[in-house]
């Protein structure tokens, strides 16, 4: 899949065939991130103190489910309630608990954001 390059040290070269398993990786990345793209926007418009456990992970799926008709996400894979829940524990556990934290709300918008506009498939 990868093969070094001919005259420049430390450098390589992906063969075709590393390639196509590489669009493969680049669709689950993407799928993953969606997921987290929809547990951020239900961050961004819901306060602090919205609901814990179950019921914050329902509404989390009504809005994946919604954002997926709406085209907003591609893959139906990234309605999944397990990548939620991690979704959420990862952003509570990085200060992000609800719309009134503005300033981690656009740190993690601008860097999902990029990362999915990289990865335009």
């Amino acid at each position: 899949m990868l093969v070094p390059h001919p005259s420049l040290p430390d450098t390589f070269n992906v063969t075709s065939a590393g390639f196509r398993k590489l669009k493969l990786f680049a669709v689950f990345l993407k799928t993953f991130l969606e997921s987290y793209w929809v547990v951020l926007c239900y961050f961004r418009s819901t306060s602090r103190d919205a609901g814990d456990g179950k019921d914050r992970i329902r509404k989390i799926a009504s809005l994946g489910r919604r954002m997926f008709k709406s085209k907003e996400i591609e893959h139906r894979e990234a309605l999944s309630k397990v990548t939620y829940e991690n979704a959420v524990d990862f952003f509570t556990s990085r200060g992000l608990k609800g719309a009134e934290d503005r300033e981690a709300v656009e740190t993690f918008t601008a860097a999902i954001g990029r990362a999915l506009r990289c990865l335009k498939l």
